[in-house]
């Protein structure tokens, strides 16, 4: 029997004989999915489904679950990367701000809350510097200063009330 092979761009390239085939599969030139169109009935078929072509490869199935015609294995699922938050004791610097000022306005308004917003505004300036934040040095002499000047006017406060 004879068979035309199809090439990758259309043409008909024969007849050839089966032996002629069988030689071209073990040279790689004709492949399980080329296409071939036999010469007496013009029917076309891939050259796995002609018998005689390729050896029989009953015994080398692939297990289930591998594909026998991969050209590659898959891709793996493209996976983001897991971000994390970094704090960088930004939120502390503010914290220790707006305590800062608070303790100022508390000071002057309710005469004595200050001293507590100043407390915490020290705290928070400290935890920003831990943090490595660049202006965690200046937010901790501003909250200082500002702890210092309360004591101070508390002290003055003090001393107003006993008359001394």
């Amino acid at each position: 029997m004879e068979y035309f092979v199809i090439g990758a761009d259309g043409k008909e390239y024969g007849p050839a004989t089966l032996d002629q085939l069988r030689q071209w599969a073990q040279e790689g030139r004709v492949m399980p999915h080329t296409m071939l169109k036999n010469f007496n009935t013009g029917q076309v078929a891939a050259a796995s489904t002609i018998s005689g072509i390729f050896p029989d490869t009953a015994g080398t199935v692939p297990p289930p679950g591998q594909g026998a015609n991969w050209n590659q294995p898959p891709s793996p699922y493209p996976r983001q990367a897991v971000g994390y938050a970094v704090d960088d004791g930004n939120k502390d610097i503010w914290g220790a701000i707006i305590r800062s000022v608070l303790a100022l306005v508390f000071f002057f308004a309710f005469h004595g809350i200050g001293l507590i917003f100043a407390a915490y505004g020290v705290y928070y300036a400290i935890q920003a510097n831990s943090k490595g934040h660049r202006h965690g040095k200046t937010a901790l002499a501003i909250s200082i200063v500002t702890l210092v000047v309360i004591g101070i006017g508390w002290l003055l406060r003090a001393k107003a009330a006993t008359g001394s």
